[in-house]
């Protein structure tokens, strides 16, 4: 599975630098930074230039998710707003992809200091010391949604090996041609078990033991809460989809419902697809396995439309399927 990873600042913040150190050690990789879309003399922002600048990343972005050598996409730009974060990914279309925003940040001392360096050396306009101050509590914003990371008092080495460990805790979600998959937060978690109390018990059960692993096991909340089902056009929910723990025989289950108005649409066929991608690339994940009931003939073709193959033993449920990881 490709990896997206954003990192967003102000003017001065590093970002073309980090994400040249993050190139060398999340090999292998590709960086693009967005103001190579963008780079004229006299620099003009009109409406044209803009929608050039957006087809110019979303082309590039979209060759590299295309390729099959970079494993790790490096896009660094300034993006002030989610709004801009959004419209970049609004026209990328995997097959499957991990997504993952950092915002580099530095308080206000450290961000005159490095653009005065900058400023005094020839490489930047005196104007932009003032321009990028402003902007900074633009990326405080709970809409940013990011992972924001101090770099302030870091060495270039030392903000790059601390985003690298943070990629560790998982994807801000994954995203396919059609959908979103969103890993859900206790909140959320404890809400859909609310909401099954009285009407499907059985299911809200369900619920309830992923609450619990997760809590048990926060470091493998992944592999417990379930992950939110939206489609991306319009971000409603149509259902949502889980692995039930991380065993150790590196064999996880998964398991996904759709709300009914949007089943026989390949959409669980697309999630599960997705989900089966990120498993397989985590460390010690040699195989997924599902279960169905023996005459739920639309989820057992959901399986093998996406390479899963019978066990030839019957589970709890019903029969048992694997897909085992390709080396």
């Amino acid at each position: 599975m490709k990896n997206l990873i954003f990192v967003n600042g102000t003017m001065g913040a590093g970002k073309t630098t980090l994400c040249r150190e993050l190139k060398k050690l999340l090999a292998p990789s590709v960086f693009l930074d967005g103001d190579w879309c963008w780079d004229m003399e006299p620099f003009s922002v009109t409406d044209e230039t803009r929608r050039m600048v957006m087809d110019n990343i979303q082309t590039l972005l979209n060759r590299f998710l295309q390729c099959s050598q970079p494993e790790n996409i490096l896009f660094g730009w300034v993006m002030q707003e989610r709004a801009i974060v959004d419209e970049v990914l609004s026209g990328l279309k995997p097959d499957a992809a991990s997504f993952r925003l950092f915002t580099l940040t530095l308080t206000e001392d450290a961000l005159r200091r490095r653009l005065r360096r900058d400023v005094d050396a020839g490489l930047r306009e005196p104007d932009v010391i003032e321009r990028s101050a402003a902007r900074l509590p633009l990326y405080a914003h709970p809409s940013m949604k990011s992972t924001r990371i101090d770099a302030s008092c870091l060495s270039v080495g030392e903000t790059a090996r601390q985003l690298v460990s943070l990629l560790g805790s998982g994807p801000d979600f994954l995203f396919t041609p059609r959908l979103t998959l969103t890993p859900m937060t206790r909140t959320e978690t404890e809400s859909l078990m609310e909401q099954c109390r009285l009407t499907d018990p059985e299911l809200s059960q369900a619920y309830r033991e992923m609450l619990e692993g997760g809590l048990r096991f926060p470091e493998q909340r992944l592999w417990y809460w379930p992950w939110r089902l939206a489609l991306r056009a319009t971000g409603e929910s149509i259902g949502d989809a889980c692995f039930k723990g991380l065993p150790a025989n590196g064999r996880p289950e998964i398991g996904y419902g759709l709300e009914r108005a949007f089943r026989g649409r390949g959409f669980a066929t697309e999630a599960v697809r997705a989900l089966c991608q990120w498993a397989l690339s985590q460390p010690g994940v040699q195989a997924v396995e599902a279960e169905t009931e023996p005459g739920n003939a639309a989820s057992q073709h959901v399986l093998q439309k996406n390479g899963f193959l019978p066990m030839g033993i019957q589970g709890a449920e019903g029969p048992r399927f694997a897909l085992k990881k390709r080396f």
